[in-house]
């Protein structure tokens, strides 16, 4: 794939083809990225099905209700539009389900909280719940799975799938990539503000890595006989979760591969996630922050 205004980082693999000018230096010509892999077709369904997306609920912080909310939205409360919550068939936790750490405060262990909150979703819906930065595992990256222990009441589940960050799975037939947004987080340090979050994915999918800055300004784990963060096939949805908005793109391959690029907002301040359709790939911004009014 020809380079097309991508920012290119110390971490990007690239080709370059040109030629030698007469004073012995190379011109270059063109620059060329590694695209996107193959790609498995898409299996459609005659009933509509959704994966819900969502980061950053920061368990700790106050957040006016808008938990609440989003536990009686998933558990098949109230419905919003034409989106039937009972058609949400996976949850994916894109990092931050603790919240910061505040110095100036007292600290609060969420973890309680949190395996309630989990273990009542994993009653009727799978989710998948990976690590971020606030979260209590390794920093480096990949990060480790939250330790099940962690959750008394759901680690039992079979509903409750702790994942690494980033995350690789397959499901439903559909290759599903991301990061809790560290990567993306990091490149943005790299470019002018016009460059967006959404640019930057695009930009790593085309690279073909998760983390091109890694180990330069990203914290990972030495490796010396493999790269861990090398995209090994085109997935269907690519995403980076605790961004500052919501933002979506399909990209389409040279051998017709379709990937769905989310930037996923973080929960506590947006009050949002982000419902993606399994056949068409149609995304759906959900907002169940409560509406709070003077009194």
């Amino acid at each position: 794939m020809s380079y097309k205004n991508y920012n290119l980082v110390t971490g990007a693999v690239v080709a370059l083809l040109g030629k030698e000018s007469t004073s012995g230096e190379f011109e270059v010509e063109e620059v060329i990225l590694p695209g996107q892999l193959e790609q498995s077709p898409i299996i459609g369904e005659e009933e509509p099905r959704y994966f819900a997306f969502a980061s950053g609920l920061n368990f700790g912080e106050n957040n006016n209700g808008s938990l609440e909310l989003l536990l009686e939205f998933l558990l098949g409360g109230f419905d919003i539009g034409n989106i039937k919550s009972r058609d949400i068939i996976k949850v994916v936790v894109a990092g931050n389900i603790y919240g910061p750490l505040n110095p100036k405060e007292s600290y609060k262990d969420p973890t309680s909280k949190i395996d309630c909150f989990l273990n009542q979703v994993c009653q009727s819906i799978p989710v998948y719940l990976i690590p971020g930065a606030n979260d209590p595992t390794t920093r480096a990256l990949p990060q480790q799975p939250l330790h099940s222990g962690l959750f008394n009441a759901t680690n039992s589940l079979p509903t409750l799938h702790l994942a690494s960050n980033p995350l690789d799975v397959e499901l439903m037939g559909l290759r599903i990539m991301g990061t809790a947004g560290q990567p993306i987080n990091d490149l943005k340090k790299c470019g002018s503000d016009v460059v967006t979050s959404l640019d930057w994915l695009e930009a790593t999918l085309k690279f073909g890595h998760f983390a091109p800055t890694s180990p330069d300004t990203l914290y990972c784990y030495p490796y010396s006989n493999q790269d861990p963060f090398v995209l090994t096939a085109c997935p269907h949805i690519f995403f980076a979760g605790n961004q500052d908005e919501f933002a979506t793109r399909m990209i389409a391959g040279d051998n017709g591969q379709q990937t769905r690029m989310i930037t996923i907002p973080s929960f506590s301040t947006s009050g949002q996630i982000v419902l993606v359709e399994a056949s068409t790939l149609a995304t759906t911004l959900i907002n169940v922050k409560p509406c709070i009014g003077p009194q």
